[in-house]
């Protein structure tokens, strides 16, 4: 041992300065790699989030681009919807007119057919050879007797009647047929 202590007395002064600068450059290199390692770290979270960013922005471009498609077939849809509602109507409409139409004249003829039998029954013999002194024939059978507590109603009443029963008719068939209509929208492309 003698040796190395007349080595270590000898050079004293060189191991003093090599040991702290051997201290510090392993110390200096375990910081190093330390830093290294924290930034390895930070770079790959900051990675990550930048992939994250990424992700949530091409979802959030998926999703407003769904939503466009959807708003687009919903207003075609609502548009289709419109434009068979109108046939509808207009269908509806034309057909009930028409049925009043035909009332109509069913009742002018009924109203002229009753015009004409007053006349016939004031004037039975008119036109024809009446025989002197003898009453008329019947024009035809008498009117039935209104039934108890009912008031008897008339060609007018009656046409009016027919008429509120063709429309609430006509009104159901147009709810009914309003009711068949499809509104579902039409399904988006998938992508």
């Amino acid at each position: 041992m003698t040796a190395v202590a007349a080595f270590v007395a000898a050079h004293w002064r060189a191991i003093a300065i090599a040991v702290p600068v051997v201290l510090l450059a392993a110390l200096l290199w375990i910081r190093t790699d330390q830093r290294d390692d924290a930034r390895l770290e930070r770079d790959q979270a900051r990675a990550e989030a930048a992939l994250e960013r990424a992700e949530r922005k091409a979802f959030a471009e998926k999703v407003r681009a769904t939503a466009e498609q959807l708003r687009g077939a919903a207003a075609a849809t609502a548009l289709r919807v419109e434009r068979v509602q109108d046939q509808v109507t207009e269908e509806v409409s034309h057909a009930y007119q028409i049925r009043l139409a035909e009332l109509r004249e069913r009742v002018a003829a009924l109203q002229l057919l009753e015009r004409q039998s007053g006349a016939d029954r004031a004037h039975p013999g008119r036109g024809a050879d009446a025989m002197p002194g003898l009453p008329g024939a019947a024009g035809g059978p008498d009117d039935p007797a209104a039934a108890p507590g009912l008031p008897a109603f008339g060609l007018e009443a009656a046409a009016i009647a027919t008429a509120q029963a063709i429309q609430l008719d006509e009104l159901q068939r147009w709810i009914r047929r309003q009711q068949a209509i499809d509104r579902t929208p039409e399904p988006a492309p998938r992508e």
